[in-house]
Parts: structure tokens; sequence; C-alpha cells
């Protein structure tokens, strides 16, 4: 018997679910039931996405179907999203796996620097809890009970991408900051931040990990 799986897509910051319109397009293809959601992961403060993502999160799991399984897939700063939800034990039993794409696992320098020296702070309240400093203060899940997966690109020809960044990464999250203590499995593949979640072949390894806990 097949097992029955709910995708929930999170976009990432100053995006909406139209971004992750490719991913969901091409998993419902493969018959997997997914679910993109919208966040103001632009304009509101991180706790108030957390807040309006776990009320979205209630309504769905109430109406799951018996046996049915979830699986969230984030882009970017959906990725603190889906962490900050795990620690509600109460849905372990629900959840079967997370894959992270391109997370800023560690905060972002972009942010930090955006946050800190221009207006954008003013009304992008998002970036706050985007910050390194501040995601050390984030509550977020750091055990290792349920399977998290981390896909980064190493890609880096985005505008300001090498002007922050020393060291490889996507042109707007570095590969250290990808990485992620507690993932079962992390892969690196040639696309940017931008046109990772955009391509078959982290398509195939979505589906490598939904059935095999790696990719």
């Amino acid at each position: 018997m097949k097992e029955k799986i709910k995708i929930i897509l999170i976009h990432g910051f100053s995006k909406n679910s139209k971004d992750m319109k490719y991913l969901k397009n091409e998993l419902c293809k493969r018959n997997y039931s997914c679910v993109a959601i919208d966040l103001p992961l632009t304009f509101k403060k991180m706790e108030i996405n957390f807040e309006i993502f776990r009320n979205k999160m209630t309504e769905i799991i109430n109406n799951l179907e018996e046996g049915e399984k979830i699986v969230f897939i984030s882009h970017s700063a959906g990725g603190f999203i889906v962490r900050n939800f795990l620690i509600l034990e109460e849905y372990h039993n629900l959840i079967k796996s997370c894959i992270l794409i391109a997370p800023p696992n560690q905060g972002s320098i972009f942010a930090n620097f955006f946050y800190k020296y221009t207006p954008l702070r003013l009304f992008c309240k998002t970036l706050e809890g985007l910050t390194t400093d501040n995601f050390k203060d984030l509550e977020v899940y750091r055990e290792d009970k349920i399977d998290i997966g981390v896909i980064a690109g190493n890609k880096d020809n985005i505008l300001l991408g090498k002007i922050f960044y020393d060291e490889m990464g996507d042109g707007r999250v570095s590969l250290e900051s990808t990485k992620l203590e507690n993932s079962k499995d992390h892969i690196i593949i040639p696309y940017n931040h931008h046109n990772i979640h955009y391509n078959k072949e982290v398509i195939e390894l979505i589906i490598n990990f939904i059935k095999q806990g790696k990719f």
C-alpha cells in the first residue's frame, strides 16, 4: 500500500506561494498531495510568521486523512518556519520528514547588513529574525528525532553574492550556513539561490528523501 503523504511547501523571504509553484506542480504530477502556504515573510516579524504558520498547520492537521503523514519542503528562510514548528512535540508522530532547500541555518549575513545599515529594517520586519545574532535566540528544533535533509547550492553568480561571502555558496547563503548538525543528509548541487528550487534534479532528490530518508 502506498504511503499517504501531504507535502507542505514554504517559501522564503520576500516571496509568496507562487515561488513554490514549480515544485508543487512537478510533485503533483507524481501523485503527491501538496499545499503551498503563503506567509508575510517580508513585512511581519518572524514571531508573527511562526504564529500564522502554526495556525494554518493546525487546520491542515485537523483535515489529514487517517494514516497520512506530513513532509515539509522549504526554500531559504522558510526553513526557519519549519524548524520552529518542529519544536511542537505533539505533532512529531504526524511528520515524516523535512527537506530544507538553501536554508540559512546559522542566520543570514545578508540580513545582518540590510537590517543594520539600510532603512529596509523600518518596513521589512522579517529581516531582524534572519540575522545571525537573532537566530541564536530563536527557538528552533535542534534534535534528531525527525529526518531532515538539506539541499544546498554552490553556484555563486548572483549580484552582491561575492561581496558578502569569501567562502563558496549560492550567492545568498554560504555552504557553511546551510549546515545543520541534526540533518540526516546534506547535498550540494550546482545552482544559485534563486533557481535551486526550479529544476528536475531537485525534484528527484526530494522524492529520494521522501522514500529513502537520503538523497
